[in-house]
């Protein structure tokens, strides 16, 4: 689906980004290093000359209340001399402005603190006398950020969208119901971007395929595909919207999880149950014999503790076998189940050669029955099989996910106009060692990512070798190629997951708050959008849009929110009692 709608040089945002004055002009600031000063000549005058603090502001031309504050307030701070000598120089007051933002940004927007466990922070970090920090200051400073946050974003939208290169993109569609509203989110699988978290009273397919249409509204994007949940109204907005929508290998699992986890991990536990029962019954027999042994011998036929102990002991045998065969059912489940992710991939990830879509069907079509097998051998009754069945409903919906990735690559390739040998070797040698390479960050485990590494150094020195059309390109020539051959890799659409992530964030801030204010939940998309970093040091917007913003947004915060000076001192007055 192509976006034809007209570039927009704002975000979609239900507040304008609105700012208090910077200073009041009948207030003007105070020189901090000259209050510091001040103070310092204070004390030597009356150390050393003995002038008295009336005196000094007579000969200042300062008010003595005034004097007598800034006295206070410098020495009341719990901080060592040097310390204070910094923070009230220039280069300290910026570092103290940019701590506010950075803890009201990062905590209090991205995390899930709130403003008074802020005001905490600073209360113990004793920067109260050099920066208002109690939680009425910190809520007007975050109403500021959020704007700021918010306008922000507009800004570097209006100009990474103006030099946007045309990009095909597929997009996970997910929907949580945290809120009061169904909330309906988009996200780009290839670039992790949020297109949208837009609140709605319903989610059916035209809904969905409105919000979508909306969403890429002013973004140089093409939408190849969809992927998505077993939901059948997201089915039929990719219907509407004229693109294949896969299904989420990750809730295919997840389903067959629900199914098969909790009963089998139960019976294990029962196993070991009877295991610590079994060992404590064989400890009773042999204390038994250990005292009978002891005491003096009895008339009449002494007892075969020999034969109880041995009974004992087969009895925990057995019970240790018993609970053998339940761990071993539960980890063949669990291989099973994992294999069937790692069946779902268009590049074998051992031998790094394309699979077919036929191919690719049938050894989803063997995980399937042999998860159905594990199921009858374990006897874990109607509902896992029910939720097994709907494994085999879903393969052919997967098999033609990936026939459709395979007909994406030849057609981009084709843009190329490469020769016939040069094309088959890009289809066949270069996009399936790429892909091995992208998959090496998502490897389940330390052995599996050192198996693939294993593999992609084995397949890029055959992409080097001399035979290979690689070597005979231009610089220019191979960059071209490679950029197609990286945009395609990442439209096959495999899961959810890094939607369902963002969805728990906001199951845990409902958890936590119980309510956002869609001015939040913009800033928040803001900040995932253009401020969180993956490791490799690149943002979602700039993954997306292909370049980098012009500023930072900390830095533009630091220059352009301003932070109140000191906080006011307030005597603490204890507590009268109740009766006297």
């Amino acid at each position: 689906m192509r976006n034809t709608a007209p570039p927009k040089t704002t975000v979609h945002t239900e507040t304008a980004a609105t700012h208090a004055p910077l200073q009041s002009p009948c207030c003007p600031p105070s020189d901090r290093r000259a209050v510091v000063r001040q103070v310092r000549d204070l004390d030597d005058a009356q150390k050393g000359a003995g002038i008295s603090l009336r005196q000094f502001a007579r000969e200042t031309s300062a008010a003595r209340s005034t004097v007598q504050d800034r006295r206070r307030a410098v020495h009341d701070n719990g901080l060592p001399t040097e310390w204070a000598d910094f923070l009230e120089s220039g280069p300290g007051l910026r570092y103290s402005s940019r701590l506010v933002v950075c803890v009201l940004l990062f905590f209090c927007v991205r995390g899930k603190c709130s403003v008074e466990l802020a005001a905490e922070f600073f209360e113990a970090m004793h920067m109260r006398r050099y920066v208002a920090s109690s939680p009425s200051s910190l809520r007007r400073r975050l109403a500021q950020l959020l704007d700021h946050v918010i306008a922000r974003g507009d800004r570097q939208f209006a100009r990474m969208a103006s030099t946007m290169v045309a990009r095909d993109i597929v997009l996970a569609l997910d929907e949580n119901f945290h809120w009061d509203l169904p909330l309906l989110g988009i996200l780009d699988v290839g670039s992790g971007f949020l297109f949208a978290e837009r609140l709605s009273e319903g989610y059916d397919g035209e809904t969905w395929a409105g919000v979508v249409r909306e969403s890429i509204a002013g973004y140089n994007v093409c939408v190849r595909a969809v992927t998505r949940d077993g939901g059948s109204w997201l089915q039929t907005c990719a219907d509407n919207l004229g693109i294949p929508g896969g299904s989420d290998i990750f809730h295919i699992q997840y389903g067959v999880c629900r199914a098969t986890a909790r009963p089998l991990a139960l019976r294990e536990s029962r196993a070991h149950k009877a295991v610590q029962e079994r060992l404590h019954e064989l400890a009773g027999v042999q204390a038994d014999r250990a005292r009978s042994e002891a005491a003096p011998a009895k008339v009449g036929r002494p007892k075969d503790w020999d034969a109880h102990e041995a009974k004992a002991r087969e009895a925990v045998e057995e019970a240790r076998a018993q609970e053998a065969e339940m761990a071993r059912q539960r980890e063949a489940m669990r291989s099973s189940i994992r294999a069937l992710g790692d069946a779902h991939h268009p590049v074998d990830l051992t031998t790094g050669a394309p699979v077919a879509a036929t191919e690719a069907g049938e050894r989803l079509h063997e995980v399937a029955v042999d998860l159905c097998e594990h199921a009858a051998r374990s006897d874990l009754g109607a509902r896992a099989i029910k939720a097994l069945n709907r494994v085999f409903g879903q393969i052919e919906d997967l098999t033609a996910i990936v026939a459709w990735w395979h007909q994406e690559v030849a057609r981009q390739i084709a843009t190329l106009s490469l020769s016939e040998v040069a094309s088959q070797w890009v289809t066949e040698r270069l996009v399936p060692a790429l892909y091995v390479q992208q998959r090496i960050a998502l490897a389940r485990d330390a052995s599996e990512r050192t198996q693939l590494t294993a593999l992609w150094e084995r397949l890029k020195a055959e992409l080097r070798s001399a035979e290979s059309p690689w070597s005979s390109w231009s610089a220019a020539q191979r960059e071209a190629v490679q950029g197609v051959a990286l945009s395609v890799v990442k439209l096959f659409p495999r899961s959810t997951s890094a939607l369902e992530g963002y969805n728990g964030q906001d199951a845990l801030r409902h958890h936590h708050h119980h309510q956002m204010s869609e001015t939040f939940r913009t800033a928040l998309r803001v900040v995932r959008n253009y401020v969180v970093r993956r490791p490799d040091g690149s943002t979602a917007a700039e993954r997306l849009f292909g370049c980098k913003p012009p500023d930072d947004l900390v830095d533009d915060l630091c220059e352009n929110l301003r932070i109140q000076g000191r906080g006011r001192r307030r005597k603490r007055k204890p507590t009268p009692p109740l009766i006297e």
